[in-house]
């Protein structure tokens, strides 16, 4: 059942920016994903760079799906419809529609990064050690 704005229902651009995301992480992401399991998978020589460029498109989709919410006050998060943006009630339902639903979106901030610099530092040692052996011969 549709809820409509007035009565605390998300606005038509969220929506809209919800499915362009969801789309984007079907048919870009997931197989990207994919291909990044696969040359993890089987060492291969470019692994680390699509790693990173995995974890950068996550990050940054991350903040495209939060951001506009958090420049916007918030109106599609709990509290629907109320221009707020953190909230100070700790009930179970506030729990879980709010600081969870926000706070696990911590963990899409984090773990692209954390990814992105032990892939940067892997590649830097890589390619390290592949000229010290080049230089060798």
């Amino acid at each position: 059942e549709e809820v409509p704005v007035s009565a605390g229902g998300p606005q038509a651009s969220a929506v809209a920016v919800a499915l362009l995301v969801f789309r984007l992480e079907l048919y870009v992401m997931a197989p990207l994903c994919f291909f990044t399991f696969i040359a993890i998978r089987k060492n291969s020589y470019f692994r680390e760079e699509l790693e990173i460029t995995t974890s950068f498109l996550q990050f940054l989709g991350t903040v495209f799906f939060i951001g506009p919410e958090f420049m916007t006050q918030c109106p599609n998060l709990h509290p629907f419809g109320k221009p707020v943006c953190i909230i100070d009630t700790f009930s179970p339902y506030d729990l879980l529609y709010f600081w969870f639903a926000v706070g696990a979106n911590v963990v899409w901030l984090y773990v692209p990064i954390h990814r992105m610099v032990a892939a940067a530092l892997a590649s830097r040692h890589r390619k390290i050690v592949a000229s010290g052996k080049n230089k060798r011969n």
